[in-house]
């Protein structure tokens, strides 16, 4: 008998759409990024995160296969890497394998900086793939092509030069995905143990994986209470419980047992495989299908169970669980990081317009597709819809909670709208390879230019605009940074001496596991330029990104009085500090405030109240915002070092007295008053005008974050050393950054060197 060539041309012809579709994703990822990540001055990254995974995968090139898990220029006396290790293993190994072990810093870069797009354009390949196991080509390749093109956090963590493990850990999630689906659908030993190699990469390649492990126990959980089989229902729960045990083998083999959330991955896959033994077992019994309460029952016990037990052997587990749980709330601390606020309230108000703003349609083509999808799940009961279903709805969930995990909802929302774009197509009698003559299912007139007007033009067209694809592509690492970085590893000593062992080369040397060398010296700077200074600089930071000793800057840079600051630098043996202009409010053109102030007192867990407030006055429209800041603004850390450089100061026309009268909206709120505001030419006039007045809450405050409105005098026990400045920038104003020496003779004899 001859087979039809027919399924043969058409897979090749899908091969062939689906090359174009990648190259495709590839160069959207590349392109816009291309002369922002290489340029003259060398590689620069597109986020800060990247500057860390280079530091650790250069190390890992030197040192192959071995890899940095206590880094002696992470923090003061070491960090644990708290990174999960196959993406840079992943990354090091391409650079050993192209350049070899003594590849140079430059070779290592480039390598790093294309390997996110690659990984995109694989997640594409692999969403097609998925696509077309869980409804037909058609949706495989609708699917694909909307992942390439849709913009939004995938998008953006899939750019040439953003050198982080999201691209990995959405690739892995979905071919974890795509291998449950093809194990439900056709099960077979093979396919479990790629379900439980999927999942165990994607575990090492995010600390926090145990998020897709839920996933996957919640889905179990759906189906038993959906299946209309107990045959299919066994097949799940054995594909689920052996996909576990791999992945637990993975993990136990390639995991450092140290790496923050360990636990949780591990109480996770053997929780999972818990779950799975336990349906096994019920289900197995070919139960009928009202009894199938008995199975959702007997794993709610078995739930309820493993959370008493978690909770009295290890309760710090279970507060760490609990606290992974309620980072999907607001958090004034989080809100300083962009990619952790909620969704709606990026911006720092709430805007319904965010969606569109981030996603364009992928947002809302996921979001239409969830209501019928859901109907299809439940007239079908199919195990691999409901997989997708609870994967797309977990997503959405989770990015409202925190924008971030939209690098997982674009992949979800991408084969929903394959599935969506099929539907409509079918329903408008749209012809394609399988049925070249399809019958519409409707007698609406134009029901097939309607079909492809909604798929072309409502789902792809708003996405496909090349100012939208193209656009440029901003570094993370400005030109005035990268001079204070090339500065500090130029001009300032190396931190480990070379007595200890260290020399020139330490930065590449082989760490202890267990303890590290305490440096010479620390640099006190705001966390988010710790990976600058780890890795540009080669330089030890007192806080980094991951944010654990933010309180210990914030402190610093909030601290009013020259001796507990200095205190503050004793402690973490700081010899120089930086402080820049964004630490302090500055006032914009267009009257608003900006500036890091509000994120430092949020960590230092000060009240602003002591340091600035937003007061109201009442004008022909209502009340209008009014922010005056008080004396301890002006004598923080972060005020005297960026504006004033360490110098005296005499305000001149910037000292006003306020009198404020507390108030009460009606919705209860309260508020405070502007009755009077006078500013006065010197502060001394500002302080006879405080002391004549009879009203009780009259204060003296400045109007403007950035003039003095107090006399303060110099701060003594630092010396600028370093200011970086643009070329457009005039003499008279201050530096982008500064860096400041600690005096050897501050406070006794600070530096114990």
């Amino acid at each position: 008998m001859v087979r039809s060539a027919r399924p043969y041309y058409g897979m090749r012809r899908d091969l062939l759409l689906l090359l174009v579709i990648a190259a495709a994703a590839l160069g959207i990822r590349t392109y816009p990024a291309w002369n922002n990540v290489f340029t003259a001055a060398g590689i620069n990254f597109l986020e800060t995160d990247a500057w860390y995974h280079v530091r650790l995968i250069e190390n890992q090139v030197r040192n192959y296969p071995w890899r940095v898990t206590l880094d002696p220029f992470a923090a003061p006396g070491g960090q644990f890497v708290p990174i999960a290790p196959l993406f840079d293993t992943i990354t090091s190994t391409a650079v050993v394998v192209l350049h070899g072990r003594d590849a140079d810093t430059g070779e290592v870069e480039r390598v790093a900086a294309f390997v996110p797009p690659v990984l995109g354009t694989l997640a594409v390949i692999v969403v097609w793939a998925l696509a077309r196991q869980l409804f037909d080509r058609r949706a495989g390749l609708l699917a694909a092509s909307l992942l390439a093109i849709l913009p939004g956090h995938f998008l953006d963590r899939t750019m040439l030069g953003f050198v982080d493990h999201h691209a990995l850990e959405a690739l892995m999630a979905m071919a974890t995905l795509l291998a449950f689906s093809r194990g439900v659908t056709t099960p077979s030993p093979s396919m479990s143990l790629l379900a439980g190699v999927g999942l165990g990469l994607y575990l090492l390649g995010w600390g926090s994986g145990a998020f897709l492990i839920a996933v996957i126990g919640v889905w179990l959980l759906l189906l038993a209470a959906l299946s209309r089989s107990s045959e299919s229902l066994c097949n799940a729960a054995q594909l689920t419980g052996v996909a576990a045990l791999v992945a637990l083998l993975l993990v136990g083999a390639f995991q450092d047992s140290r790496m923050h959330r360990y636990e949780s991955q591990v109480l996770g896959l053997v929780g999972l495989a818990g779950l799975s033994v336990a349906i096994r077992l019920v289900a197995g019994r070919r139960i009928s299908v009202p009894s199938k309460g008995v199975v959702l029952g007997a794993s709610g016990v078995l739930a309820v169970m493993a959370t008493v037990i978690v909770s009295l052997v290890t309760p710090e587990l279970a507060t760490q669980l609990a606290i992974d749980l309620g980072r999907l709330a607001p958090d004034p601390r989080r809100m300083g990081v962009l990619e952790a606020r909620p969704l709606f309230l990026y911006s720092g108000e709430w805007r319904w317009a965010q969606p569109w703003s981030f996603f364009r349609t992928g947002f809302f083509i996921g979001c239409a597709a969830l209501l019928p999808f859901s109907l299809r799940v439940w007239k079908q009961r199919r195990p691999a819809d409901v997989l997708l279903l609870v994967f797309a709805v977990v997503t959405l969930v989770a990015t409202i909670g925190q924008n971030r995990f939209g690098y997982y909802l674009v992949p979800a929302c991408a084969v929903l709208g394959g599935w969506l774009a099929m539907q409509l197509l079918d329903w408008g009698g749209v012809p394609h390879a399988e049925n070249p003559t399809p019958r519409a299912h409707t007698r609406l007139p134009l029901a097939r230019e309607v079909a492809i007007v909604a798929v072309a033009g409502a789902m792809f067209a708003p996405n496909m605009s090349l100012t939208l694809l193209l656009a440029e592509r901003s570094a993370s690492f400005p030109s005035y940074w990268r001079d204070t970085m090339d500065w500090l590893r130029r001009q300032t000593p190396e931190p480990f001496a070379p007595s200890a062992g260290a020399g020139d080369d330490y930065y590449f040397a082989r760490y202890p596991r267990d303890m590290a060398p305490r440096p010479d010296y620390s640099i006190m700077s705001w966390w988010d330029q710790g990976y600058w200074l780890t890795q540009r600089a080669r330089r030890v930071p007192v806080a980094n990104p991951t944010q654990q000793r933010a309180p210990n800057a914030a402190r610093f840079y909030s601290a009013t009085t020259e001796s507990e600051a200095v205190e503050l630098l004793r402690e973490e043996r700081t010899r120089f500090v930086i402080s820049d202009w964004e630490l302090p409010f500055r006032r914009l053109q267009d009257g608003t405030i900006m500036g890091r102030f509000q994120n430092i007192l949020d960590w230092a867990g000060a009240d602003h109240t002591g340091y600035y407030e937003i007061v109201y006055r009442r004008n022909q429209d209502g009340w209008a915002p009014q922010w005056v800041f008080h004396e301890r603004y002006y004598r923080s850390m972060a005020y005297r070092l960026s504006v004033l450089g360490g110098a005296a100061s005499v305000p001149v026309n910037a000292s006003a007295v306020v009198t404020l009268v507390d108030r009460i909206d009606a919705n209860g709120r309260r508020f405070r008053e502007v009755l009077t505001q006078v500013t006065y030419g010197s502060y001394a006039l500002a302080q006879q005008a405080a002391a004549a007045s009879t009203v009780a809450q009259t204060f003296i405050v400045g109007l403007d974050p950035w003039l003095p409105a107090f006399p303060l005098d110099a701060v003594t026990s630092f010396v600028e050393v370093h200011g970086a400045r643009t070329a457009d920038q005039k003499p008279s104003e201050a530096p982008w950054v500064r860096v400041f020496e600690v005096r050897s003779d501050a406070a006794g004899g600070l530096r114990p060197f």
